[in-house]
């Protein structure tokens, strides 16, 4: 997507997909792990409505403009699913995050032909506006982006 009128996150979002993100990966190995055990095995009202606490701002919020977002369900707190449903609407969860990075994290060469990685954001559409060299350490350290997971 790159038109005039493309939707672009505001540096909350970004901000807040960092968080989310991580805490989805945390929670992806979690619930794997209980899968492996007893993959059909079911998880308690606690752990849908603390799984749920992570997914639904990522729906709502992050991921509300990324194709993905039609496939994203919650879990339902009615009818519990077992460890291996949740591992299935846990990995969409990866799958639409992983499409949100690809399309808003880029990269820009400047005029030494140094690439620069950034977010496209409202604020900050093009990677110039407020680079500096917090922003550099930041990317050196792969905390400023989150690259797709794994």
């Amino acid at each position: 997507m790159s038109n005039t009128e493309e939707w672009l996150p505001t540096e909350k979002i970004v901000e807040d997909y960092k968080l989310y993100s991580k805490m989805l990966e945390a929670l992806a190995t979690e619930v794997r792990e209980l899968s492996k055990k007893k993959q059909e095995g079911v998880l308690n009202l606690t752990k849908v409505r603390m799984i749920n606490r992570i997914l639904k701002p990522l729906k709502e919020d992050i991921l509300a403009h990324v194709p993905a977002n039609i496939f994203l369900d919650l879990l339902d707190e009615d009818v519990i699913p077992n460890n291996s449903d949740a591992v299935l609407v846990i990995s969409q969860y990866e799958a639409a995050i992983n499409e949100f990075s690809r399309e808003y994290y880029r990269s820009f060469k400047d005029d030494s032909y140094y690439e620069h990685n950034y977010w496209a954001t409202v604020e900050n559409p093009d990677g110039q506006a407020g680079y500096d060299d917090e922003d550099e350490e930041e990317d050196d350290n792969n905390d400023g982006a989150m690259p797709p997971l794994q």
